[in-house]
């Protein structure tokens, strides 16, 4: 690429090395150069060129590699990157695409659907007829056992109180490492105690499943 758009002014108060290395960076960014032109003069031809020390020529392709306009070449020298930064700052221009409207239609063996276990009608929530809805994060919140669900809670606040508004041991909760420590005793011949184990929580595995792991301490 040409470098006979660097002007440098050696009475401003902006040093040389960052003049070079700002008019070099809108040359790139302008894009008004191609792959056969793409490579960089070495330091010591474009320090003579323009009549300014090796180092500050340096010092503004140092900052150039750094933010990946530039890239290195093994035995070939420097070249203008591939792809340069300035091109994943610009939000593409998505396509205008005309959306038809469609009007909603549910299939007549579905709007005879019933729900057999209160004889009543699900809501499509559409605004079509009655039906059964597929749309996700509606769930049937009218099936839920709330009076199970209140006696199990007050059984387990009974039995465990306020211990539970607290942060668990980091260990893991001692009545699974307890059943873990039981199953080990009983089932692997293993000779240990709750205390020796720690139960940790792992991420989702390939399939996105998650689960948990148990270390015993020895």
């Amino acid at each position: 690429m040409s470098f006979e758009m660097v002007h440098l002014d050696r009475t401003s108060s902006e040093p040389l090395h960052q003049q070079l290395y700002r008019q070099i960076r809108e040359e790139l960014e302008s894009g008004s150069f191609d792959s056969s032109t793409s490579r960089v003069p070495s330091s010591r031809a474009l320090a003579t060129t323009l009549g300014i020390s090796r180092p500050t020529v340096n010092q503004a392709f140092s900052k150039l590699l750094a933010e990946g306009y530039l890239q290195t070449r093994k035995r070939s020298g420097i070249f203008v990157a591939d792809h340069l930064p300035a091109t994943f700052l610009k939000a593409a221009t998505p396509a205008t695409t005309v959306r038809t409207e469609h009007s909603p239609r549910v299939a007549r063996r579905v709007t005879r659907m019933t729900d057999s276990r209160s004889s009543r009608q699900l809501d499509v929530g559409i605004g079509g007829p009655p039906s059964v809805t597929f749309v996700a994060g509606l769930p049937a919140v009218d099936e839920f056992p709330i009076a199970v669900w209140e006696r199990l809670r007050e059984q387990v606040l009974a039995q465990k109180g306020a211990h539970l508004l607290r942060y668990a041991s980091s260990r893991g909760e001692i009545e699974l490492r307890k059943a873990i420590a039981a199953y080990l005793c009983d089932f692997r011949g293993a000779n240990c105690n709750p205390e020796q184990i720690i139960v940790h929580c792992r991420g989702r595995d390939a399939a996105g499943d998650a689960g948990v792991r148990a270390r015993v301490n020895q």
